[in-house]
């Protein structure tokens, strides 16, 4: 005896959610082959897990070409904020070099007064303490200027690694839903099957529900002997 699934892998569709003792007794009672619309192959096919493994590729693919004018957009930002960046550090370090050099004019004129000669120690010790302060700060806007430009160069390569990789999760989502609708059309085609085949033969719809009839209750006179012989 087929299962209720078996039937339904065949493609009596009908018989979803049925037991196999009545979808047996209708089906014998009322044999398909006599109207390949009852309940027989639905309309639409049903999606297998391959099919909805390939659709969300599809799927994947379409947004992929969607968003293919994003990705040449932000890739065409790559080389100008690279350069940008660069003019940053060299207009810092021209800065940094203007300030040194103005500040060892003035230290070199000061120590002069004093009679300091640029030969000594003393000269070479309070020069570095002038220019100490300036190598600082400017060293300070350089490792700015470098923390900047990875994170902005990390968030542009993320943006434009996303928008190449499509959209997986939205893609996924819509072949399930496709796969559930047509589902549900696929049933609603074995009912409306079902129903105009009765239409048509409303003598094998007294044969499949007089077969049914007599499938649930030997079921239930099976099932009350079993209970019945735990008793005995």
């Amino acid at each position: 005896m087929a299962s209720a699934a078996d039937l339904v892998n065949q493609g009596y569709r009908k018989y979803i959610g049925w037991g196999d003792a009545e979808a047996n007794a209708d089906f014998n009672a009322v044999h398909p082959s006599k109207d390949p619309g009852y309940g027989g192959t639905p309309t639409v096919n049903s999606m297998s897990a391959d099919d909805v493994v390939n659709t969300a590729r599809k799927l994947n693919d379409f947004y992929k070409e969607q968003n293919a004018p994003v990705v040449s957009t932000l890739q065409a930002q790559q080389a100008p904020l690279e350069q940008r960046y660069k003019d940053l550090v060299a207009n810092i370090k021209g800065q940094q070099g203007v300030a040194e050099n103005r500040q060892t004019l003035t230290t070199n004129n000061e120590l002069g007064k004093r009679g300091i000669s640029s030969t000594s120690g003393l000269y070479q010790q309070n020069m570095t303490d002038a220019l100490n302060p300036i190598g600082v700060a400017y060293g300070g806007l350089l490792n700015q200027a470098d923390t900047g430009h990875s994170q902005d160069v990390n968030t542009l390569a993320n943006q434009i690694a996303n928008a190449q990789a499509g959209n997986p999760t939205q893609s996924g989502s819509g072949a399930l839903n496709l796969a559930g609708v047509q589902e549900q059309a696929n049933s609603t085609a074995a009912q409306l099957a079902q129903a105009m085949y009765f239409h048509n033969n409303p003598t094998d719809y007294e044969k499949s529900q007089t077969a049914i009839n007599n499938a649930s209750a030997q079921t239930a006179t099976a099932k009350l002997k079993d209970i019945y012989g735990l008793y005995m």
